[in-house]
């Protein structure tokens, strides 16, 4: 049970981040009053270690399961394939992303170095 909080607790720092990272000019996302902070997850579905794709994803609502807003928004994981050895794959999750303006941040748990990373600054009005 220890490992699991442990890893919840990482999630929960790693999803906060993302959602307040600054990535530079002209990349901010306003999220409206009532619709939900939206956080990209990048995870190996399909390829050679997506047997882990499960328990991370897992690891990922559980975190947002004990900690389900930021600053009274509601969190919303939106989940994209990675496929861990297929190149093509990682950049249609990448090029998804991208295209949803209203992903605030990005987490993955890819080993990878080309792993996709992108986040912009996220506006949320006060509580």
């Amino acid at each position: 049970m220890r490992v699991h909080l442990t890893i919840a607790a990482a999630c929960v720092a790693c999803l906060a981040l993302s959602a307040s990272a600054y990535a530079g000019p002209g990349s901010q996302v306003v999220v409206p009053r009532g619709q939900p902070l939206q956080i990209a997850f990048v995870n190996d579905l399909t390829g050679v270690v997506s047997s882990y794709g499960p328990s991370l994803a897992n690891a990922v609502r559980l975190a947002v399961g004990f900690h389900p807003t930021i600053r009274g928004f509601r969190i919303q994981i939106n989940t994209y394939d990675n496929g861990c050895g297929d190149p093509s794959k990682s950049v249609a999750a990448a090029q998804a992303i991208v295209a949803n303006t209203q992903n605030a941040g990005v987490t993955a748990t890819s080993a990878r170095s080309d792993s996709t990373r992108r986040s912009r600054s996220t506006t949320l009005p006060a509580s």
